[in-house]
């Protein structure tokens, strides 16, 4: 118990007399937000100067300055406070304690966010709405709130105000009142209505945030799932004299009308690369291949719904030449092969004159020496792209580096026409 001794002095005398003062304020103050209650503990003062006669736990809204008490007489260190229908409101708590000599200083302030907000979880192709306040009336506030919407891997989610009724001026920022969808864009203003906004990820937090000058009305959101687009279906490329021409069909499954294809193509090796976009209902591309003869086009098609995009199929094809063209494909879809069977009886009758005048043996010898070159270009085109004349070159000078005769070469050419009928 601290004793304190006051001096009273008048002119030359003076009074002397002790005295008592009120506790020191509660330690260790804190609170934890559960479903219908701010639960504040509490340990009594480093020094309460007398027997603590009762608790005081005062608390107020914010923004409001209206200041609400609770009485705890009966020595405990605990006490509950009540937070039904004040959802997304920010709590402003300090204790006191009193003694005989009267009520001590508060406790530093401690706040409490009461919860608001929840999950909300939605299958493909299915909707829901978003209405705040869920009971009616105007919004108050000082008012936070969060909803997680979520939603499968495979669908995107798009968010439509239907109704955006907030305390906000058309001439004023969304700083104080505003909805923010994500974690950038805000909305706040009634000429918002309708917007659509679109999230590819399966759990978009949607925030609303009142300031605290003024209550305002309401918000409705609608929120419907929509499944990604896959690959478009039945994909072929097709090469002519001057042109690549890509065909396809709509992908399988959709659940709304697609927005647009998305087409990017470049030039392998180290091309130029380009992209378009389509409408919905165009099934066919034309690539002009006058500038890049012979090169290796690398290609794929995606479909759009809004601004998300599906999956795209990748394919591959050689830009036609004074020769055959061949056409390689990736991602599962079938290609196009253009003139074939003339290619095929031209290289055969070639192979034949050549083996007719080098003889069988040079054949066999020609034969291996196909198939090995011909595993290297597969490979070199696979990593590096189309620059075989460079190949063809070293292949040729190795040969008759090595001795190969011309009739050998001359079979290892016609071979090399025949295998270039396929790829």
């Amino acid at each position: 118990m601290r004793v304190y001794t006051f001096q009273l002095c008048l002119w030359t005398m003076c009074i002397s007399f002790e005295g008592l003062t009120v506790p020191f304020p509660p330690r260790n103050v804190t609170i934890e937000v559960v479903k219908h209650y701010v639960i504040v503990t509490w340990d009594p003062p480093l020094e309460a100067n007398d027997a603590i006669t009762m608790y005081v736990v005062s608390y107020s809204i914010v923004p409001d300055l209206r200041i609400t008490s609770k009485y705890v007489t009966d020595g405990s260190l605990l006490t509950l406070i009540p937070v039904d229908g004040q959802e997304g409101r920010l709590f402003k708590i300090q204790v006191q304690a009193q003694n005989q000599f009267g009520l001590g200083n508060p406790s530093a302030a401690r706040y409490a966010r009461i919860g608001c907000g929840r999950t909300l979880w939605l299958d493909s192709s299915a909707s829901t709405f978003l209405i705040y306040p869920e009971q009616g009336g105007n919004y108050n506030t000082g008012i936070l709130c969060q909803w997680i919407l979520s939603t499968k891997d495979t669908c995107f989610l798009r968010i439509m105000f239907v109704t955006l009724q907030l305390m906000v001026s058309d001439n004023k920022p969304c700083i104080e009142d505003y909805v923010m969808i994500g974690n950038k864009e805000r909305f706040c203003h009634a000429q918002e209505e309708e917007n659509i906004v679109v999230y590819r990820s399966g759990n978009v937090a949607v925030t609303f945030n009142s300031g605290i000058w003024t209550p305002g009305k309401r918000f409705h959101l609608m929120i419907t799932s929509i499944q990604i687009p896959g690959p478009p279906s039945s994909i072929n490329a097709m090469s002519s004299d001057n042109a690549v021409i890509l065909t396809w069909a709509p992908p399988t499954g959709l659940t709304l009308p697609l927005s647009a294809y998305v087409i990017r193509y470049s030039i392998l090796p180290d091309g130029p690369a380009f992209s378009k976009v389509l409408e919905p209902n165009i099934f066919q591309f034309s690539i002009d291949t006058k500038s890049f003869e012979g090169k290796v086009i690398l290609m794929n098609v995606a479909a759009r719904i809004y601004d998300v995009e599906g999956a795209s199929t990748i394919l591959k094809v050689r830009a036609r030449t004074s020769k055959s063209t061949a056409v390689e494909t990736r991602g599962g879809q079938n290609g196009l092969t253009k003139n074939i069977i003339p290619c095929v009886i031209n290289c055969l009758y070639s192979l034949l004159d050549a083996i007719w005048q080098g003889g069988f043996l040079t054949a066999i010898f020609g034969g291996f020496s196909t198939i090995a070159v011909t595993a290297a270009k597969l490979i070199y085109d696979y990593y590096w792209g189309d620059n075989w004349n460079f190949i063809d070159s070293v292949q040729e000078y190795v040969l008759e580096w090595i001795g190969v005769s011309k009739e050998n070469i001359r079979i290892y050419r016609a071979l090399r026409s025949c295998t270039e009928c396929f790829w």
